[in-house]
Order: structure tokens, then C-alpha cells, then sequence
């Protein structure tokens, strides 16, 4: 019954109901199952009602329930209210409201009925800080918030609504307006953390930004709000674009350059920002070129950039490679743009190689690259580099059968190895049956790792 209460339609619960209707009683459960049921969660409860009348509860919980379904809580808390003599709204019930999305402000406004006029004491004393907090949080333009505020307008807008304000990608912008026109917040300065979780906001951080420097002139940007902007991926470009002006030679520190060019969205964007306004005063260190290398999504036109920055000068250091041997979808655009353009003053290393074999996409044409780079003996053995791309779940078979290719017939398979394809839930009895069939091609692997292989396949 309490799955029919949740995802179906009244026709289903006559049905349960004619066959043991004796037996049948109302648990807690499956009230709450009709009251989160957003597509006829109204219609199945009024049922329940008409059924089993009193029987059905109608506790806090599922108040709270109905206070934030999306599709049916305005007419499941009108239902729930006509139906019970006594209801009990407190703060747990209207932040179920303020945090719906969708129907909350219907929600509160069907609520308020349920207090008479003289009693609205009683409804604003229940608006407290964590109820405007799930307001803070909705998406719904501000309307949620513009109501609590209306009806208690003694609310003292706290740091933790400010930075859930700030933080708001579908609605930042209209609740930070709402919030700062609140007469008790238009003399009152904005803490860091608001303006750092402004600076972070991937869907609306620029427009949210714009009002905060409109509401304080004095606005202090301190290096972690260059640093989260930077590695927005969502709105960086246009948060650092507002913020150039007002950015010293003292915020602008490594960590924001690495920051930026980690940023697998707009990296490039961010960085051509940076360069063009302060050109020389970019720390290009280590960090940043790794960070570049490990880009996942723009790691290529990030490194493009930077070697058209530092021409000759520039050193690529062996975290690089590694980075760059790991990236899943960028790293052999990354390294190929490396050979082409630094290939002498590449380190390849043992981490780069196991790096490259543990790549679940493309570990193959990895490895393949890197391999082509090392002139004389390897920087580690071959086994090694087979157990690292046994536990491979995506590109492991295929990383394996290249490195027997090329290495030769003489690697020995570990029990590393075994225990890794072992645990590997992706391709492991793909690797295992590798190891097998090429075991009968001379492949050498000791009896006890064979009978262990044959017992996981």
C-alpha cells in the first residue's frame, strides 16, 4: 500500500482497499507516501480520507511531506487542514515550504490561512533563521523569501542566509536583491564568505558579484575570492572580468593562476583575462603547468596558451606529464601538444607510465606516446605497468595487449596483477582471460596465479 500511496493513482488504492478492507489500517508510512506523491498525491489522500476516515494520521512529518511536494503541496496541505480539527504548523513545516521549488509560496499562502489575524504573532515567532536559510536555497526567483520577510519583517538577515543567497545558481541574483533592500541589511557590510560563495556561483555569480559592489563600495577582494572565481566553470570568465579593476599584484598568487588553469570550462578564457590585464605579474610556476596538463576539459588550449606566454623559457615539470598521462579525455591532445612543442624537455617517468596505464579512456594512446619517447630502458619494469593497467575498468585490456606487443613475450604476470583484474568490476574477467589465452601462447605466469585465475572467471 505504501508504494500504491507513492507512485499511483487512485483506481490502484480502491482496488488494495476492496480486498481486506477489515484489515486494512492507515500506518504513518503510507500517509507520508501520499503526501510526497507529486503526480496524484492530492487525489490518493482525499481516498484514504474518504476510506478510512480518522484512521488516516496526519502528524508533523507528514505535513512537512506534503509542505514540500512540488507538483500537489498546495492542495494535499489545504486537503490535510480541512480534514484534521487539530493541525500543528511549526517551523519544520514551513521550511518544507520554503524550500519547494516549485509551489512554495502557494504552500506558505495556504498555510497563513490557518492563523487568524490577531494570531500572527504566532506564524512570524515560526519564521526562523534556518526556515529563510531553505528560502535562501530555493530556486525560485525570490518569492519565497519576499514573503517572510513581508510577514516578520524583524528577521535579522544572517551570514548563513547571505552566503546560501550567494551560492543560489538558478536564483542568487533576485534573492541578494530581496535580502540587501531588507531595512535592516542596507547599512551592514558583507562578510568574505558571501562574497567568496558569490564569486563561486556557476549559474548566476557575475549578476549576484554586481550587487554586492553596488551595495558595499568598499568591498574587499581577498586572494580566496580570485581563487574561487578562477576555478568557476560555470561563470569565472565573467566574475574575473567584473573584478580586474580591483584586483592588486599582491591577490593575484599562484594559487589563483592554478586555479585557472584547472578550469576545464573556461580556463582559457580566465587566463587570457589574467595575461592581458597583468601580463608579467602572472606566476607561471610548476604548479600552474600541471595543473594545465591534468585539464580534462580544456587542458590543450590552456597549454596552448601558456607556451605562447613563456616561449622558450618555459620547463615542464615531471608532475605535468603525469597529470597530463591521467587526463581521461584531454591528456593525449595535451601530450602530443607537448612533443610537438617541448618534446626535448619532457620527463618521462615511472609515474607517468603507470599514469598512462591506469587511464580508463585513453590509457592505450597514452601509453603509446609515451613509450615512443623513451629512448633506452624503461624507468620501471614492465610488470609493474601490466599490474597498473589490470585494475584499469576501461582501457585496461586493450593498454595490456599493446604493452605485450611491444615489450615483448617475457613479462611475467604477478599476483599484483591477478588481484588487481580481481577487483577491476569494469574489465576484470576481460583481463583475466588475457592473461589466460596469452598464457597458452607462452606468457609466463606460475601455476598457483593460473588455478587463481581460472577460479575468478
Amino acid at each position: 500500500m505504501q508504494t500504491a500511496c507513492s507512485r499511483s493513482h487512485v483506481g490502484v488504492i480502491d482496488t488494495l482497499l476492496d480486498r481486506r478492507p477489515e484489515q486494512f489500517e492507515v500506518s504513518l508510512e503510507v500517509s507520508m507516501a501520499a503526501a510526497r506523491n507529486g503526480k496524484s498525491g492530492e487525489q490518493v489522500m482525499r481516498r484514504l480520507f474518504t476510506r478510512c476516515g480518522r484512521q488516516v494520521p496526519v502528524t508533523t512529518e507528514v505535513l512537512v511531506a506534503a509542505a514540500g511536494n512540488w507538483d500537489g503541496g498546495e492542495q494535499l496541505i489545504e486537503l490535510l487542514c480541512n480534514k484534521t480539527e487539530k493541525i500543528t504548523i511549526n517551523s519544520e513545516v514551513l521550511m518544507a515550504a520554503a524550500a519547494n521549488r516549485k509551489t512554495g509560496e502557494r504552500v506558505l499562502l495556504c498555510l497563513k490561512k490557518r492563523f487568524r489575524p490577531l494570531d500572527l504573532s504566532e506564524l512570524k515567532n515560526l519564521i526562523t533563521p534556518e526556515v529563510v536559510v531553505a528560502a535562501a536555497r530555493n530556486w525560485d526567483r525570490g518569492k519565497v523569501m519576499g514573503l517572510l520577510l513581508n510577514w516578520n519583517q524583524d528577521i535579522i538577515v544572517t551570514r548563513a542566509i547571505l552566503v546560501a543567497a550567494a551560492e543560489n545558481w538558478g536564483s542568487g541574483a533576485q534573492l541578494m536583491k530581496v535580502l540587501l533592500g531588507h531595512p535592516k541589511q542596507q547599512h551592514i557590510s558583507i562578510p568574505r564568505e558571501v562574497v567568496i560563495a558569490a564569486a563561486g556561483n556557476k549559474g548566476c555569480g557575475k549578476s549576484v558579484m554586481e550587487l554586492l559592489l553596488e551595495h558595499d563600495k568598499a568591498l574587499k577582494i581577498t586572494p580566496e575570492v580570485v581563487v574561487t572565481a578562477a576555478g568557476n566553470w560555470g561563470n569565472g570568465e565573467q566574475v574575473i572580468e567584473l573584478l580586474l579593476g580591483r584586483i592588486s599584484s599582491g591577490v593575484l598568487t599562484p594559487r589563483v593562476v592554478v586555479a585557472a588553469a584547472g578550469n576545464w570550462a573556461s580556463g582559457e578564457e580566465v587566463l587570457r583575462l589574467l595575461l592581458a590585464k597583468y601580463a608579467h605579474s602572472v606566476p607561471i610556476t610548476n604548479e600552474v603547468i600541471a595543473a594545465a596538463a591534468g585539464n580534462w576539459g580544456s587542458g590543450k588550449q590552456v597549454m596552448e596558451l601558456l607556451i605562447q606566454t613563456c616561449g622558450q623559457q618555459i620547463r615542464i615539470p615531471p608532475e605535468a606529464v603525469v597529470a597530463a598521462a591521467g587526463s581521461w579525455d584531454n591528456g593525449e591532445q595535451v601530450l602530443m601538444l607537448l612533443l610537438q612543442e617541448c618534446a626535448s624537455i619532457i620527463p618521462i617517468t615511472c609515474g607517468a607510465l603507470i599514469a598512462a596505464a591506469r587511464n580508463w579512456k585513453s590509457g592505450e594512446q597514452v601509453m603509446k606516446l609515451l613509450l615512443n619517447q623513451v629512448p633506452g630502458d624503461l624507468p620501471t619494469t614492465p610488470e609493474v605497468l601490466v599490474a597498473a593497467a589490470a585494475g584499469n575498468w576501461g582501457s585496461g585490456v586493450r593498454v595490456i595487449e599493446f604493452l605485450l606487443a611491444q615489450l615483448g613475450p617475457n613479462i611475467t604476470i604477478t599476483r599484483r596483477a591477478v588481484t588487481a583484474a580481481v577487483r577491476n568490476k569494469g574489465s576484470g574477467k576481460e583481463v583475466l582471460k588475457l592473461f589466460l589465452d596469452r598464457h597458452e601462447q607462452g606468457l609466463q605466469i606460475s601455476a598457483d596465479l593460473v588455478t587463481d585465475i581460472e577460479q575468478h572467471l
